[in-house]
């Protein structure tokens, strides 16, 4: 393993122009330490720093000299942000790189790690560079960036474990009714209850939750034998409305209730989990708050089936082969889960929302009319098996295939849309993952039939623009980047605007839209 000595024989640079940068150039200056240049991507704007010029990483990698005598200090504030820079700076072929490394932040411990985070909190938080002269500090190396470990598991209890799962993977009872395996990031008539009592800003309105409630529980109503009623519409919402408070009690004094009374599941066919004992409340409560992971106990044999091994290891390789230094968004998997990403929240954001849509509609379409003292609406199960078994999706989505992953995952039928053949490939190592072999995809040149055969658009304004003239669809959900004025041409169209949500990513608005004609 390579190494490199703090000396005056070698060329100093600095990544980042921030707050951190002036200390450290004075730091290295003061010392007779000499600062060749400093980076960043503002390099335009800043041009140079106390004298020193300020370079893109691109312009200074392309003015020659010798890399393997140049040493980089990282000092961005975020030091969950320092990963991504080491391996853009790897891949300029720079190797002497002192940063914060992100297994450290998570706990773990090497020799090499350590050397170079000592000499990172040396120089950017002791200000003590004389300790550091002709010490011996580790290179960084493209395989050792990132320590690939489990992050979900809990502790092992028995023949199960305590683990937490992604709410995108968790589903309602295996039941055969319209609302059985459910999931449970989009299990409206119960979160959209919560998230309303919460005090959340809710597009549904209280009498439209309330009507989306009655209309899951008409099952309930016709197997115990009663009948709607006034009176026990009230009692029922009053219950829930009694169950959360008592859980909101139970989460602002004891943060380890719902660890402790952790749901149970068992896996089902691919990669999601259904609820195998009572605890839908409590999952709904935790969705509704906002929560994306749940603690749960399953199986030792499921647990072994979602870390699913032989894929994780193509995976693994693929990554390093392509060098793939960051994923869009999070992948619902205990080796993965902490693996740059641009976002956090997308699944939880955007695809349980669309979902969520999806089943609301696909209720709706089979919903029928009890007659009686007190008529209420029930869902037709027959029906609504078949709506949802002949519906089709195209989801035209700059994300590895994470929204159409979740669908096929959830029982609901859809073609993706890639950019291109390299999309296309890690897609479909991410589908591996979690055993799916659906290879129902077309690359975006190929994408005018796809979406002609279905009923429903997901498009994501950074690709899909030119596909809304192919769709003969009745319903558009945008994943739209930048201010809502893109919208305007499907709106011409689409006349039902739903606002799913908001937010910013990368110092960029992006909204999610639920459009219908």
């Amino acid at each position: 393993m390579q190494q490199f000595i703090i000396s005056r024989n070698m060329r100093y640079v600095i990544y980042g122009a921030g707050g951190n940068c002036y200390h450290i150039k004075r730091l290295f200056e003061n010392a007779g330490f000499g600062i060749e240049a400093i980076l960043d991507k503002r390099a335009e704007e800043i041009q140079e720093i106390e004298g020193t010029p300020v370079h893109t990483l691109e312009q200074f990698a392309s003015m020659g000299g010798v890399k393997s005598s140049c040493v980089i200090i990282i000092c961005i504030k975020n030091v969950f942000g320092h990963i991504d820079i080491a391996r853009k700076l790897l891949e300029q072929g720079y190797h002497n790189i002192i940063y914060k490394p992100l297994p450290i932040l998570h706990g773990a411990h090497d020799e090499e790690w350590d050397s170079i985070n000592d000499a990172y909190e040396m120089i950017v938080e002791k200000g003590d560079l004389a300790n550091l002269v002709e010490r011996r500090i580790f290179c960084s190396r493209r395989g050792h960036m990132v320590e690939f470990k489990d992050e979900l598991m809990a502790e092992e209890v028995g023949s199960h474990v305590l683990c937490w799962i992604p709410l995108e993977l968790v589903c309602n009872y295996d039941r055969d009714d319209a609302f059985g395996l459910l999931p449970m990031g989009a299990y409206y008539p119960l979160t959209d209850l919560y998230r309303y009592l919460f005090g959340y800003e809710m597009a549904d309105g209280w009498e439209e939750i309330q009507e989306n409630y009655f209309l899951y529980s008409a099952d309930w109503v016709e197997r115990s034998g009663n009948q709607f009623s006034g009176s026990l519409k009230k009692s029922m919402v009053s219950s829930r409305v009694d169950v959360f408070g008592a859980m909101q009690k139970k989460a602002d004094i004891d943060k380890e209730f719902f660890s402790r009374n952790a749901v149970s599941v068992k896996c089902k066919d691919k990669i999601r989990f259904y609820l195998s004992s009572s605890g839908r409340n409590r999952v709904s409560f935790l969705a509704a708050r906002g929560s994306r992971f749940i603690p749960v106990h399953m199986s030792r044999e499921d647990y072994a089936h979602w870390l699913n091994q032989r894929a994780f290891g193509a995976l693994r390789e693929y990554l390093d082969e392509q060098c793939i230094n960051q994923l869009f968004t999070v992948v619902p998997h205990p080796m993965m889960v902490s693996y740059a990403t641009e976002t956090v929240d997308y699944a939880s954001l955007f695809c349980m929302s669309v979902i969520k849509e999806i089943f609301k509609a696909l209720h709706r379409k089979s919903a029928y009319l009890r007659d009686g003292a007190y008529p209420y609406y029930q869902v037709d199960r027959k029906q609504y098996r078949q709506e949802r078994d002949n519906l089709k999706v195209c989801a035209a989505i700059k994300d590895e295939g994470h929204m159409g992953r979740l669908l096929l995952l959830h029982g609901l039928g859809c073609i993706r849309v890639y950019e291109d053949e390299g999309a296309a490939q890690l897609g479909g190592k991410l589908d591996e993952l979690f055993y799916i072999n659906d290879r129902n995809f077309v690359l975006s040149k190929d994408s005018a039939t796809a979406v002609r055969q279905c009923q429903i658009l997901i498009a994501d304004s950074r690709m899909a623009a030119p596909l809304l003239e192919e769709f003969e669809g009745d319903t558009v959900f945008v994943l739209q980047w930048g201010d809502d004025k893109g919208l305007s041409n499907y709106q011409e169209i689409f006349k039902n605007n739903k606002l799913l949500f908001r937010t910013v990513w990368h110092m960029e608005q992006v909204s999610g839209w639920m459009l219908a004609k």
